[in-house]
């Protein structure tokens, strides 16, 4: 598999496309609904050996472990350096409702965090212990604001209020991951950009 890369404005590339790695049943209406980090391995493994440099996960998948082991075996036997692989995770997911089972550890109730910037610098200590991969090439925000909220407007309203906490450039860079902290200031305008628009 020959796939393209863009060109990010830190020097970096990126994949243009990611394996995804959130895996579980989303589908059953009388089952519990939730992730099943199980399906990661084969899947993981699978993805590495067609081809597939960029790997997509979060904080709330329960899969960077096993990203990691994955990665780290192919480093291991040598057929991969830390520098071929482009990673992703993401941060600060809302708490989930009754019937998909997620860990509270995992997720946020935007409203009882106190300190966003620290609560998003422990969870990025525990997402790259898990990855054990040395660095994290891009940190996203998953997921402002909560499953039940209707209003439209509240993720941009969120998004622009968060951002500066979320993104602070020099504490994201001291913690770890790369894309983020350089691109920090773009944070600022992506909020405002979301804003100046009408997104369904």
């Amino acid at each position: 598999m020959n796939l393209s890369t863009r060109a990010l404005r830190n020097g970096k590339s990126i994949p243009t496309v990611g394996f995804g790695c959130a895996f579980g049943n989303w589908t059953g209406g009388d089952v519990m609904q939730g992730f099943l980090p199980e399906q990661a391995w084969r899947s993981l493994t699978l993805a590495l050996e067609v081809g597939f440099r960029h790997f997509d996960g979060a904080h709330c998948y329960s899969t960077e472990r096993q990203i990691g082991d994955v990665l780290g075996r192919a480093m291991a036997e040598g057929r991969l350096q830390r520098q071929d692989v482009f990673v992703t995770t993401k941060l600060a997911h809302p708490a989930a409702p009754p019937h998909v089972a997620i860990s509270h550890r995992l997720t946020w109730d935007w409203n009882k965090v106190p300190e966003i910037q620290q609560r998003v610098l422990d969870d990025f200590d525990v997402s790259k212990e898990k990855l054990g991969i040395g660095y994290v090439d891009l940190l996203l925000m998953h997921w402002p604001g909560t499953f039940a909220n209707q209003d439209r407007g509240f993720a941009r309203r969120e998004i622009v209020g968060v951002a500066p906490q979320f993104a602070d450039p020099m504490l994201i860079l001291d913690a770890g991951s790369d894309a983020v902290a350089r691109g920090g200031r773009d944070v600022e305008f992506i909020g405002d950009f979301l804003l100046q628009r009408n997104v369904d």
